[in-house]
């Protein structure tokens, strides 16, 4: 699937209220993906065993369980470029991103102003999730618990140039 000049907005559903992807291949440019609500994961967009290119789009105000901007899992490596990934809402992992055995590359991306209740409310990485950050912020998010910006664990590795991580 291709969206193109898109605006993706106030829909509601279990999993990837704003897009959801299993298998798939999906590009996203020039768009904006906003105000989604899942009742279980990815507000934004929900990939699942997917390749996926997202590139100048804003995933602003969605909200999910887990990963209320985006939620990747199986081997969901995306490239994005150009991205704001802001004011997203997950009431447990991952407010901007959630990884689950995904390593996406970031470029030129900024994850602000995104909230968890429980871990990671920036980027919340699981299971050997090595995302790869260039020219990066990671700024102004929150968390309860662990990790306001990011929170890593089973073996996963992000690797930053660039960047910056503040507030």
């Amino acid at each position: 699937a291709t969206f193109e000049n898109c605006i993706i907005s106030e829909n509601t559903a279990a999993n990837g209220a704003g897009i959801n992807s299993v298998s798939s291949t999906v590009t996203v440019n020039n768009s904006s993906i906003s105000d989604n609500v899942a009742s279980a994961d990815g507000g934004g967009l929900y990939f699942h065993n997917t390749a996926s290119t997202i590139t100048d789009v804003n995933i602003s105000n969605n909200s999910a369980y887990s990963g209320g901007g985006i939620f990747c899992e199986d081997q969901s490596d995306a490239t994005m470029t150009n991205v704001t990934i802001s004011g997203n809402v997950s009431s447990w992992e991952g407010g901007g991103i959630y990884c689950e055995g995904s390593s996406p590359i970031l470029t030129n991306v900024t994850i602000s102003g995104n909230t968890a209740t429980v871990d990671g409310g920036g980027v919340y990485l699981k299971d050997n999730s090595s995302p790869t950050m260039t020219n990066v912020t990671v700024s102004g998010n929150t968390c309860e618990n662990n990790g306001g910006g990011f929170f890593m664990k089973n073996n996963s590795n992000p690797s930053f140039s660039n960047s910056v991580l503040w507030n």
